[in-house]
């Protein structure tokens, strides 16, 4: 299943976390490690991603902006290791531990007020509750899952206003599940409490999504 939309999210991956590309006198992690952080990302290589981001974790001052964000990589990389079977279900778990009550921030991704088709790699809100989001984090190509990701947020967002508006969303990350099946396609449930949105005003980030090669609109959340 190939996602048009989904490379768009990845050069956003790309676009945000370089916002936090800028010298810092207490940054342990130089640009240039950070440089290669992105690249692996961006060739979707989740081993050499999985140990840049674990080896900077340790290595990255709490003051650090690029903090919160490089969580969110640990996550995003562990999951991808383990769906190409490079990891176990049992390292995951020691992986993920410790970022449980961390604060976390997301790549930047379309909301999608109506989905018809795959919600991949879209912010969708909830019919009956506007402090509710859900995305689905998945590989370039959509045939992996990485995560399920939910969202409770501290005050209500209208989705509906912000449609095709690109936005990241940051919080405490309260709770991580992985799925107790050991799936490679389905790897992890991420709850995210005391939510917050920033969004975007870019007006030619149109996201559109392909599945089965033919052309569909953007989903309804779950």
């Amino acid at each position: 299943m190939i996602n048009k939309f989904v490379t768009v999210f990845f050069a956003f991956i790309l676009l945000t976390a370089s916002t936090f590309n800028i010298p810092c006198a207490y940054a342990d992690v130089t640009d240039k490690q950070w440089d290669q952080l992105l690249s692996s990302l961006n060739e979707e290589d989740w081993t050499k991603g999985y140990e840049y981001s674990s080896k900077y974790l340790k290595e990255m001052p709490d003051t650090d902006k690029r903090l919160p964000r490089l969580r969110y990589i640990l996550l995003y990389t562990a999951a991808g290791k383990v769906s190409e079977g490079k990891m176990t279900y049992d390292d995951l778990e020691q992986a993920i531990k410790p970022m449980i009550g961390k604060y976390v921030v997301f790549p930047y991704r379309a909301i999608a007020a109506d989905t018809q088709g795959s919600p991949l790699n879209l912010i969708t809100g909830h019919k009956d509750d506007k402090k509710r989001l859900f995305s689905v984090a998945s590989n370039q190509d959509g045939t992996t899952i990485h995560a399920f990701e939910y969202v409770t947020l501290k005050d209500e967002f209208d989705v509906q206003s912000h449609d095709g508006q690109p936005a990241s969303i940051r919080g405490i990350i309260e709770k991580i599940e992985p799925n107790p099946n050991k799936s490679l396609a389905l790897v992890l449930r991420v709850y995210i409490a005391d939510g917050e949105v920033e969004v975007k005003d870019i007006k030619d980030f149109k996201p559109t999504h392909k599945s089965n090669g033919s052309q569909t609109s953007r989903s309804q959340s779950p």
